[in-house]
């Protein structure tokens, strides 16, 4: 309206592209409309909106996601199957942009105050003696306690099904645990938990995994092989598997 030129995109695309988009990852639509030049707007500017008046402009589309994919279940996983494995892409293909900038398009850091949460979570399991295998997330913290680890889980979760299928998470200090050789038990007990929360808000965690989430320290341990490393708290390197210090990797394959 005040002659300068706005830089933005128009891709077309048929109505069947967002029906049997929404469709393939379970949203339900539940309403559908053609927005339009307004009356209001009309009136204020006849010249510059007349040309257009009547003729759709932008679709706005309501989706609803049934909940039953996101509710905890008995075993106090946040997000369940459903929304995971098998709503998994066939095939994700990594764009020349994200080959050309992977810093920007697969690394991630932790927002503070969804790493706050996580500390204060992981010592006050410690403090209480409770370990990951003993830990109970519907039971143990009330349902407000990771308000902001939820949201940007959320985020994690559709990069990791939908975008890039690789997340590098970054920023979380484990030396918040501990700092000396004395607080080494503490900072192990506690950076399990930590990661334990934070992959059980991005999707579903096999209970299984809980006792093999151990520290690989000096060990010469095959990271990609039969001795199944879900993390580590240390900044060394695995046979085939290089670990990055207060990094943690999230990865899904098919």
């Amino acid at each position: 309206m005040d002659g300068e030129r706005l830089k933005i995109g128009m891709y077309c695309k048929t109505f069947e592209d967002y029906i049997k988009t929404a469709r393939k990852y379970g949203f339900e639509i539940v309403e559908m409309e053609e927005a339009r030049v307004s009356p209001e707007s009309l009136s204020e500017n006849p010249a510059f909106f007349e040309s257009v008046n009547g003729v759709p402009l932008h679709l706005v589309v309501k989706l609803r996601k049934p909940t039953a994919g996101f509710m905890a279940g008995d075993s106090g996983n946040v997000a369940s199957s459903a929304n995971s494995l098998n709503m998994l892409p066939k095939k994700i293909t990594w764009s020349k942009a994200a080959m050309r900038n992977p810093q920007n398009s697969f690394f991630l850091r932790i927002p503070d105050q969804a790493k706050q949460e996580l500390y204060k979570a992981a010592l006050e399991c410690y403090n209480k003696g409770i370990t990951v295998e003993e830990l109970d997330l519907a039971c143990d913290f009330p349902s407000k306690a990771f308000a902001s680890l939820k949201s940007f889980a959320v985020g994690v979760r559709n990069l990791l099904l939908h975008e890039t299928g690789l997340v590098v998470l970054q920023g979380l200090d484990l030396d918040v645990f501990g700092r000396t050789e004395d607080d080494e038990e503490k900072m192990v007990s506690c950076s399990k938990i930590a990661y334990y929360l934070l992959c059980n808000h991005v999707g579903a965690v096999d209970g299984s995994a809980r006792g093999r989430l151990f520290d690989v320290k000096d060990n010469k341990i095959n990271a990609l092989g039969v001795d199944n490393v879900l993390f580590s708290v240390s900044n060394c390197e695995g046979e085939s598997l290089t670990f990055f210090d207060h990094h943690m990797i999230l990865y899904m394959s098919s």
